[in-house]
């Protein structure tokens, strides 16, 4: 992916470095022209297109966006703030510092505070509140609308909306409630325990099928969703099916008012005409030997070298020595070299190790699975547990990484970087950071 990152810090532009991979994102979206994804306090703003990708440092972890082109609003802990998406930075911000709310909801233009005993609606423009019944103040799905004054919940098992100086309107009927999606001017997709509830911006829902994520389009008449095989578009007016895709993807949104979607099986951000504006939207928990890093993006890398090397590590678990390391998702796979090299008879992976055995250097990979550890020797065969072994490490870095809970920051020696990282090493040209989550950035 390469993208220069870039940040603005008191109104001035400043270049971090390059963002080589987003790694699994907590939340990816669009608002129709750019793609932005959250990394715990960071949003970041890509034009897909472009070489340049935008960081905006946010003053707490994300809870939720609302992305739009007028402005992207994160719901945080203690409020919102709202993002111009055009000058990547801070516009505007309602926060309660004083409030303890058990989760924000935002919408462009309405931010819902979940508070005992009663919730609260507010105009984001300047924080009055908006009266609610107390059927709504009190529902937990009370959910504020994409776009516009308005908001909708569940009570029972009917759905509700209310636009501001309006009558509260039932919409619809569902069953066990597990999310409430909403697009403008109240459109929505209510999953229920056997099905969805579709509702269009006027008029009454219909009954669809069961969907896992979904995301309305800025128009409110369609929405694209997720379920078992794979993506589907729907028209929320009668349920229509306008279009299906397979494989494991999930909803982002709309691009040019094409459906964009999430391919977990590749880590790319497509349209699902097959259009790549994302890559690297994937990762292993990392592993690191030396100057070997595998797993940020799916891949294997050298500490300083941005070119990748292979690629196929998308999810699981890993281990890493001295030239060679191991994968676990649905089969173990054991690398030297960078290429696949054995796979290893264990199921149930939990834990994975790997090292040389002190004196003959041999290779040795320990997986612990349903029935205890199991030892490999390097060409993937059953082994007796290694003597006088060593796991391969990284060395200790010079870099020192923000603790969890702290606002996210990278620093080597007088430099600092203000980007989320659980791990980071020095490199000639300043340092390489990266998270548990699969993202990986080159910082100079």
């Amino acid at each position: 992916m390469a993208l220069a990152l870039w940040t603005r810090e008191r109104g001035e532009v400043r270049p971090l470095g390059r963002v080589l991979a987003p790694g699994w994102p907590e939340w990816v979206g669009t608002d129709g022209v750019r793609v932005g994804w959250v990394v715990r306090d960071r949003l970041f703003l890509h034009v897909p297109g472009e070489d340049r990708c935008w960081m905006v440092a946010l003053p707490d972890a994300v809870e939720g966006v609302q992305p739009s082109p007028s402005g992207w609003v994160c719901a945080l802990g203690q409020g919102f703030v709202t993002v111009d998406p055009e000058r990547a930075e801070v516009a505007a911000a309602l926060l309660d510092d004083e409030s303890d709310p058990v989760g924000t909801r935002a919408g462009r233009d309405v931010g819902v505070f979940l508070e005992a005993p009663a919730h609260r609606a507010l105009r984001m423009a300047d924080g009055s509140e908006l009266e609610l019944p107390e059927g709504g103040s009190r529902s937990r799905w009370l959910t504020p609308w994409a776009s516009g004054l308005g908001v909708t919940w569940v009570d029972g098992e009917t759905v509700y909306r209310l636009a501001a100086g309006g009558k509260v309107a039932a919409v619809g009927r569902v069953r066990g409630t597990s999310e409430v999606v909403t697009g403008p001017g109240g459109a929505s997709v209510i999953r229920g325990r056997a099905g969805s509830l579709l509702v269009g911006a006027r008029g009454f829902g219909v009954d669809g099928p069961l969907v896992d994520a979904a995301r309305i389009a800025d128009s409110g008449e369609s929405a694209v969703a997720s379920d078992a095989a794979g993506a589907v578009e729907l028209r929320l007016a009668d349920g229509q099916v306008l279009g299906r895709w397979p494989g494991r993807l999930d909803p982002v949104g709309f691009l040019g008012g094409e459906a964009l979607v999430h391919d977990r099986a590749t880590g790319t951000v497509r349209t699902v005409s097959g259009r790549r504006v994302g890559e690297g939207f994937c990762g292993a928990q990392p592993a690191s030997s030396g100057d070997v890093l595998v797993g940020p993006g799916g891949r294997q890398w050298r500490l300083g070298d941005e070119a990748p090397g292979a690629g196929g590590v998308v999810d699981g678990l890993l281990a890493a020595g001295p030239g060679f390391f191991v994968h676990a998702d649905d089969v173990v796979t054991l690398y030297v070299a960078g290429r696949e090299h054995a796979r290893l008879d264990v199921e149930e992976v939990a834990a994975l190790a790997c090292g040389v055995e002190v004196g003959t250097r041999q290779r040795w990979v320990k997986v612990v699975g349903a029935d205890g550890p199991a030892f490999f020797d390097g060409d993937g065969r059953p082994r007796a547990a290694p003597v006088g072994a060593t796991v391969g490490r990284r060395r200790a870095s010079r870099v020192k990484v923000a603790p969890p809970g702290e606002d996210s920051a990278v620093a080597l020696g007088g430099r600092a970087w203000p980007v989320p990282a659980d791990h980071a090493a020095a490199t000639a040209a300043g340092a390489w950071a990266w998270t548990d989550d699969g993202a990986l950035y080159a910082l100079e």
